[in-house]
């Protein structure tokens, strides 16, 4: 259960971390003078100061806007940082944008922030709470005229938004194409010639392997200490054991019970019963009942610790007291040990060297093979004819689409393969180029490639000409006002005071 609530923090801080980047949300909070910095000042972009209040008012509206997405109930507490990084990285770009937009000459008149009030406010019968109102604005704000200067802020930056949306652009054409890149597929044959699977077949003399090792210890050794682990096995032991199961919540009482039961099974295999003979009939290990409660070999790590420290203390044939775990009251009989080892470099050179030899070998056989079956298409004959003659495996993938990451179903991650895929014509289906997959050879033969019709395909143009929009607008914004940032810190016009977010806000 912790494990998936710690991943589920996982994710959920990692959907904030991607907030920072660019987030805009109706800040109601108060904005200090100019100049003179106050005590509870969190940001300074140039003369503009944002206080406490101001800031913590971000924050409590990216949280609020995260449960209702995630539907998840969180403690602030434990996302405290990445709230307090997004708010105040929030503030800043607010700031920076209400200054240019400022600069640019962009207005908002009264009677603008009055319908934007008015649109908040406004009940069914829309009349406007003239003193639900009020009473917001002062408690919230101050004064009726500060929370009125948020609103013409907040009104300001949404008509620079406009204009930087209106500076991007998608033509018809080209969100065509995006959608026909979702929609297209293609399926292909391949031949993978795998140089790993012709080595172990391959012969090598005693004399190829010395010359190869004396030319090339220095690989044979750094392949030994990749596989180091392999050649040191720590001390294995096999084992017999009768658990009697506790029960959740068991009082003193229970175990006390169930102790004297696993003592009383344990005098019978002292007075001569046979361990394995009595675990089948009284274990309550469905792993290992039936064959007489063996556990076969195991290590010392792969046993919960009070049940290894017992069993690896024993000697061959002796059985355990009880042994007491989470899972309950065990009796432990060893039937065999294998003592620790390590393999020597010089123990298993020639055979790490061999296997080294092998695949050089037999890659540059495979890569041979390749360009001989590559020279053979071509005039009429197609990839899947040329492997048939030589009694090559073909492999055959269903259809995938265009847009599938790059992964090739059966064969891998290949954006080549994938490029090529949907560059072929069912007219010229095999390419004389050979491609490299994992460091293998392949050749491919297009079977089949489906494109959408204008019926499929003119329904979700539309909403990628919008998907391609907002990616493309959120680029710019974030671009535009990364490098303002950038300026303005160089200037020193830009300043940050986090600790005062350090507690709860």
């Amino acid at each position: 259960m912790m494990r998936i609530l710690r991943q589920g923090q996982r994710w959920i801080i990692a959907a904030l971390i991607g907030t920072v980047g660019l987030v805009f949300v109706i800040s109601f909070g108060v904005k200090t003078g100019h100049l003179s910095r106050p005590s509870d000042t969190v940001v300074v972009v140039g003369k503009d100061i944002y206080s406490l209040r101001y800031v913590a008012r971000i924050r409590s509206n990216i949280e609020d806007q995260y449960r209702k997405q995630m539907q998840v109930d969180f403690e602030s507490k434990e996302f405290r940082d990445i709230l307090n990084q997004t708010a105040i990285q929030t503030a800043v770009q607010q700031a920076i944008m209400t200054q240019e937009a400022k600069r640019l000459g962009i207005s908002v008149g009264d009677d603008e922030v009055r319908a934007t009030i008015r649109g908040y406010f406004a009940d069914e019968t829309s009349q406007f709470p003239i003193e639900q109102y009020r009473t917001y604005a002062e408690r919230n704000f101050g004064s009726q005229h500060a929370f009125e200067e948020v609103i013409r802020e907040d009104l300001r930056r949404a008509k620079l938004m406009r204009i930087w949306n209106a500076s991007v652009a998608v033509s018809e054409a080209e969100a065509r194409d995006a959608a026909l890149t979702d929609l297209e597929q293609a399926q292909i044959a391949f031949v993978t010639f795998d140089s790993e699977q012709s080595a172990a077949s391959l012969k090598i003399s005693d004399e190829q392997i010395k010359t190869y090792l004396a030319k090339h210890k220095k690989d044979v050794r750094a392949l030994y200490d990749e596989r180091i682990a392999q050649y040191n096995k720590p001390e294995r032991i096999r084992a017999r054991h009768i658990l009697l199961r506790r029960a959740s919540g068991a009082t003193p009482e229970e175990l006390a019970a169930l102790k004297q039961k696993i003592e009383a099974i344990r005098e019978r295999i002292t007075k001569g019963e046979d361990f394995a003979t009595v675990a089948t009939e009284v274990s309550e290990d469905p792993g290992s009942k039936n064959q007489g409660g063996d556990l076969g070999f195991f290590t010392h790590e792969q046993m919960v610790p009070e049940f290894a420290k017992a069993a690896f203390a024993l000697s061959i044939g002796a059985v355990s007291e009880p042994v007491e775990t989470s899972f309950g009251y065990h009796l432990i009989r060893v039937e065999e040990k294998i003592p620790a080892s390590v393999q020597l470099f010089e123990e298993v050179q020639n055979e790490l060297a061999k296997e080294q030899l092998a695949q050089e070998l037999t890659k540059e056989t495979q890569e041979k093979l390749a360009q001989e079956v590559a020279a053979g298409i071509g005039n009429g004959r197609t990839l899947i004819q040329v492997a048939q003659e030589r009694k090559l495996n073909i492999e055959r993938t269903d259809l995938f689409p265009r847009n599938a990451g790059s992964y090739i179903p059966g064969l891998g991650k290949s954006p080549e393969v994938l490029a090529a895929a949907f560059a072929l014509s069912l007219d010229a289906p095999s390419p004389k180029k050979i491609f490299h997959v994992d460091g293998k050879p392949v050749l491919i033969e297009l079977l089949d490639r489906t494109r959408p019709t204008d019926a499929e395909l003119t329904p979700i143009v539309e909403a990628k000409k919008n998907e391609i929009l907002t990616a493309r607008r959120q680029t710019l914004s974030a671009a535009w006002l990364s490098k303002r940032r950038d300026e303005l810190e160089k200037a020193k016009k830009l300043q940050v005071f986090p600790e005062l977010l350090g507690s709860d806000s």
